[in-house]
């Protein structure tokens, strides 16, 4: 019994991790452009002209996720992580933004994370308005935890 309550918990931990991105829209340029721009690899990626959800792009889109690369729990290390490999790039960026790009720090909010309270630090807030950068919460919120485990392949 406790083994199987370890393997939830386990998988529980595992599916909080905080979720935030960086994303890039543009109705002309195609993502490897975007890439090649801001010397970066995105982690995933949406053409002008590719069918998503049989649905064809009239835009592109470039994500940048922390997910992968910051293993922590901490909402300011994912946030970290993400200003960093931007704030060097200022000019790029505002290169871009006047080409018509759309950047937005994304940050998903959820109320399965167990955050009690959402705290952005002001220095993120000061470098990403200094990059025009737009952030944007998403916030779903769950009245029960144990719908999560319906999401889940852990043993009963």
């Amino acid at each position: 019994m406790s083994s199987q309550n370890n393997s939830r918990t386990g998988a529980f931990k595992n599916f909080f991790i905080p979720q935030c991105e960086v994303s890039i829209i543009h109705k002309k340029l195609q993502p490897d452009e975007i890439s090649e721009v801001l010397d970066l690899n995105p982690t995933s990626t949406v053409r002008i002209g590719e069918s998503v959800g049989g649905v064809t792009a009239r835009q592109s889109i470039w994500v940048l996720d922390s997910y992968e690369s910051v293993q922590s729990h901490d909402l300011e290390a994912h946030l970290n992580w993400l200003v960093s490999k931007f704030s060097s790039k200022r000019s790029v960026i505002r290169t871009l933004r006047k080409s018509g790009a759309i950047m937005e720090l994304g940050i998903l909010i959820d109320t399965w994370n167990s955050f009690e309270r959402i705290t952005i630090p002001p220095s993120i807030v000061t470098t990403v308005g200094h990059l025009g950068i737009g952030i944007t919460l998403d916030l779903v919120i769950h009245e029960d935890r144990r719908e999560f485990f319906s999401y889940m392949d852990c043993p009963d």
